[in-house]
């Protein structure tokens, strides 16, 4: 139970936290034009920040709930690719295995909260 609520309340803070920094980076760079649509740009853009987040946080903080389903998957398939039994051989191999995996669950969830929160971006 403490390992779900981690994991919703990290869900949370880096969506949070991408939120404003996209908004940060769309007061400094406004569109060229005023009627063009930044809904998409907006999904991907919180997407990869909440992807870039959580690979940092799961690094620093050594948690794995922190780091998402990506950091999982990347583990096994580190370890099953590089052969070693107790875990990757190089530290970092997960990592590259986890971006992709983290970008397409977080741009899920940014996707879902924009169909019913238009507003919000």
């Amino acid at each position: 139970m403490k390992d779900l609520l981690l994991f919703v309340l990290a869900i949370v803070i880096y969506f949070s936290l991408a939120y404003m920094l996209n908004r940060i980076f769309q007061a400094c760079f406004p569109p060229k034009s005023p009627g063009s649509s930044t809904v998409h740009g907006s999904i991907l853009t919180v997407a990869g920040l909440m992807t870039v987040s959580s690979l940092v946080a799961s690094v620093l903080l050594k948690k794995a709930p922190l780091g998402m389903p990506g950091v999982y998957m990347g583990f096994v398939l580190s370890m099953l690719l590089g052969g070693e039994s107790h875990g990757p051989g190089d530290p970092y191999s997960w990592s590259l295995i986890a971006a992709p995996i983290n970008f397409f669950f977080y741009y899920g969830i940014v996707r879902i909260i924009a169909r019913y929160f238009p507003s919000v971006f």
